[in-house]
């Protein structure tokens, strides 16, 4: 089993930081949801369990890809990806409707968890970038909850996605015009 390179006071900031956006997000909800008679909430266990989960995968990738794992810290791309992967797949954002409830059809409190999953990820390119990532366009924006809800989108798609993201923060230029093609 891999060891994290991390000492016990990063673990905890790492924690600390985690749980802060996250309680901060569901806070932000609350009044809004309340509006329709839903609760929201955060269950730390299992956010604990997604920083753990995301860790032990950001570890197996860089013992099997990086030369010297001990010294190579990983990226914001990693965190970003497997972050969103475990965020998504565990969901420890919950919400509480009213008995009789039944969904209508643009209810996107279904999305609590991909969207605070991509907030986390941007934040964290972000952060390396020392610049803002760009924002998906509304439209966009759906797809991508919807994709990160309903589809399953390997560790490696996610990887993709999050470089295109940072790569376009950068100024890279990602693809080609049609016309030079």
């Amino acid at each position: 089993m891999p060891t994290f390179e991390f000492t016990t006071e990063e673990a905890e900031a790492r924690w600390t930081a985690l749980h802060v956006a996250c309680q901060d997000f569901v806070e932000d909800l609350k009044p809004i949801l309340a509006e329709k008679k839903y609760d929201v909430g955060l269950d730390q266990a299992v956010l604990y369990d997604v920083m753990v989960s995301a860790n032990h995968d950001i570890e197996r990738y860089k013992s099997w890809h990086q030369d010297n794992p001990k010294q190579q810290k990983s990226d914001a791309i990693k965190r970003a990806a497997y972050f969103t992967k475990w965020l998504t797949r565990l969901r420890p954002i919950w919400v509480s409707r009213p008995t009789g409830y039944f969904p209508e059809r643009r209810d996107r409190s279904v999305f609590l968890n991909e969207r605070f999953a991509l907030e986390w990820a941007l934040a964290n390119l972000s952060f390396e970038l020392d610049r803002k990532c760009p924002t998906p366009t509304p439209d966009k924006l759906f797809q991508l909850l919807y994709d990160l809800h309903y589809r399953e989108l390997s560790d490696d798609a996610l990887l993709h996605i999050f470089q295109l993201y940072y790569d376009l923060a950068r100024g890279t230029q990602i693809f080609l015009d049609l016309d030079r093609v």
